[in-house]
């Protein structure tokens, strides 16, 4: 059985999960119909592709392993503050910072270009409703975001020993109270 976030360091992490689950471009991206179904493709800490069972074909392995993606693995990142404020008495500020790596299957028919341009188009819609939607009605206040790895498709050799064709990039999310 999974633990559950609790307290100050794990609490965010599933917020934002949830942050990003309920916005439209996510589930868009995903191909849910829900928060709760497109909640289904993040991951928090690190996501591992199960295993390969012995009564499954390596096209078989293929094909369940591209069925987890689009997805996001959200992750601490050193810095997370707490600073005590003067009013109310004894309330300490939070803030921090995760990072989100956002992975998507290429499309084997699309050059290296269309399928980044893809997959930027589909995290710009996803940032831009993020950034409407953050701190507001409970939510996770997201004060600034930025990428940290530029989107990249799987090398093609990778490709061809058995690896998916995957594009990638890295974001980093700070998060703070108002």
């Amino acid at each position: 059985m999974a633990v559950a976030p609790a307290g100050i360091l794990a609490i965010p992490l599933d917020h934002l999960a949830d942050l990003l689950s309920n916005l439209s471009a996510f589930q868009t991206w995903t191909g849910e119909v829900d928060a709760a179904a497109a909640k289904a493709h993040t991951y928090t800490i690190y996501f591992d592709d199960p295993a390969q069972t012995t009564s499954q074909t390596d096209a078989e392995y293929r094909t369940a392993r591209e069925g987890d993606r689009p997805l996001v693995v959200i992750a601490f990142e050193p810095g997370a503050t707490a600073v005590p404020d003067t009013e109310p008495a004894d309330y300490w500020q939070h803030s921090g910072t995760l990072s989100v790596i956002v992975e998507e299957i290429a499309g084997e028919d699309l050059s290296d270009q269309d399928a980044i341009m893809t997959a930027a188009n589909s995290l710009g819609a996803i940032l831009e409703e993020l950034e409407q939607d953050a701190g507001t009605g409970g939510k996770l206040n997201v004060v600034r975001w930025h990428i940290t790895e530029a989107t990249a498709r799987m090398a093609p050799e990778k490709v061809d020993a058995g690896q998916l064709d995957l594009v990638q990039t890295k974001v980093q999310i700070d998060w703070g109270e108002d």
